[in-house]
């Protein structure tokens, strides 16, 4: 189940709105070209429009699954929106850290890395 502040669902409704055109692009792209087989819009908020459709989770049958997808994590979406970078993070593990901190500091480097593309450039260097 996913929970909305009236904020937010008028975010989504307003760009379930503005994206419902796509609906026609998305036809004629497949008329124009039949070997295409999907098109995908994803929004910087992380709303997703696929064609053609397809079932999303039905949280009936799976109801203790957490539904976890972002558009805005998809490598085409992010190698899409994003300018190539060049990354260098320095890691400090030495004596003074330790346990819970040096956990958050590996998952934070994980989740930095995760968001790099072909066009991107990283180093890491580990400080101890």
């Amino acid at each position: 189940m996913v929970w909305l502040f009236k904020d937010d669902t008028t975010i989504v409704l307003n760009e379930l709105n503005w994206t419902e055109r796509l609906e026609d692009v998305f036809r004629k792209n497949r008329e124009d070209d039949p070997t295409l087989l999907w098109q995908v819009f994803g929004s910087a908020t992380g709303l997703a429009r696929y064609y053609p459709a397809s079932p999303w989770m039905d949280v009936r049958k799976t109801p203790s699954k957490i539904d976890l997808y972002d558009v805005r994590r998809r490598p085409w979406y992010i190698q899409g929106a994003a300018s190539p970078k060049d990354m260098l993070i320095l890691v400090d593990a030495s004596g003074s850290v330790s346990g819970l901190t040096l956990k958050l500091i590996r998952t934070s480097v994980s989740e930095m890395l995760e968001t790099l593309s072909d066009d991107d450039y990283v180093n890491v260097v580990y400080v101890s």
